[in-house]
C-alpha cells in the first residue's frame, strides 16, 4: 500500500473513481502510484521536465508492480505512461480526464497552463496545489474563464497549503474582466477558505499578522510620502477585509 502525506492524500481526494490522471512535475510519482493500486484511476501519466525525477517515478512504480506481483495482483497493461517534457506539452488535446499540478509557484502553474490554452481546455478538470502566489492563480484562471470548484486547504509540517480545484471552461478566447485587480485579498484569501473550519482560522490569523506587521513597520519609516500612505491604505483594507473574515475578532 502506498502512503501519501496529508497534502497530497487532500489531493488524490480531489479525483474520483475511473477519472485518468496526468501528474505534471510527478518527481517520485506517489500520487499516481497511489491513485493506480487503490484502483481509483485506471490510467495514469507520470510527467516532469527532469529526466532524473521522472526515471525515479518510474523506478518506483516498477517497485510497486514486481510488489504487487508478488501477491498475485497485477496491473491491466497501460495503466502507467511516462512522459519527458514541459508542463501540459506532453499531454494530448483531452487525453486524460484530471490534471494535477502540484508543489509549484502560482505564476508558473498559471504559464504552464496558459501555455497552450487549446489543450489547457480539452483538459476538462485541474487539481493544482501552489506554494506560492495563489492570489494570482485564482485571478488568472478566473479572467479566462476557469470554475473554481474548491478552495482547500490541508496542513504540512509548519505550512498551511492551498489546493484548488478549477474547471476549464468551453473556449480558449475567453477573457473575463474581473471585479478587482490581480493582488487583490480576495483572490488570495477567498471567502470559502471558512468552510474550511479550524484550519481556516489560522490561515486566515497567520496572514492577518503578516498584514499588521508590514503596515506597522510602514509608520516606523520616517518621512511619511504619499507612496507610503497608498501603502498603508492598502495594507488597512486587507486587514479589514481579513478581520471581518474572522468575524471581527482581531
Amino acid at each position: 500500500m502506498i502512503k501519501l502525506s496529508d497534502r497530497l492524500m487532500l489531493i488524490a481526494s480531489q479525483i474520483e473513481n475511473n477519472e485518468t490522471m496526468a501528474d505534471v512535475g510527478t518527481d517520485h510519482g506517489f500520487l499516481p502510484m497511489y491513485l493506480a493500486d487503490e484502483g481509483i484511476c485506471p490510467r495514469v501519466i507520470l510527467a516532469d521536465v527532469s529526466k532524473g525525477s521522472l526515471e525515479k517515478g518510474k523506478q518506483n512504480v516498477n517497485r510497486m508492480i514486481k510488489n504487487r506481483a508478488e501477491r498475485g495482483r497485477v496491473f491491466e497493461e497501460g495503466t502507467f505512461d511516462y512522459r519527458l517534457g514541459d508542463g501540459i506539452r506532453v499531454l494530448k488535446h483531452g487525453e486524460v480526464d484530471v490534471v494535477v499540478i502540484a508543489g509549484m509557484g502560482g505564476i508558473l502553474i498559471s504559464e504552464i497552463i496558459e501555455d497552450d490554452m487549446e489543450k489547457a481546455v480539452s483538459l476538462k478538470k485541474y487539481v493544482l496545489q501552489p506554494r506560492n502566489n495563489q492570489g494570482k492563480l485564482r485571478y488568472s484562471l478566473m479572467q479566462k474563464g476557469f470554475e473554481i470548484k474548491n478552495n482547500l486547504l490541508v496542513r504540512e509540517g509548519k505550512f498551511i497549503c492551498d489546493v484548488i480545484v478549477v474547471s476549464a471552461p468551453e473556449r480558449a478566447d475567453i477573457s473575463i474582466e474581473l471585479p478587482y485587480t490581480e493582488d487583490d485579498i480576495r483572490y488570495e484569501v477567498p471567502e470559502n477558505l471558512l468552510e474550511n473550519g479550524e484550519l481556516a482560522t489560522e490561515y486566515i490569523e497567520r496572514r492577518l499578522r503578516k498584514e499588521k506587521e508590514i503596515l506597522e513597520s510602514l509608520g516606523k519609516s520616517g518621512v511619511i510620502t504619499d507612496e507610503i500612505r497608498r501603502k498603508e491604505l492598502y495594507f488597512r483594507e486587507r486587514i479589514t477585509y481579513l478581520s471581518d473574515l474572522l468575524g471581527g475578532k482581531s
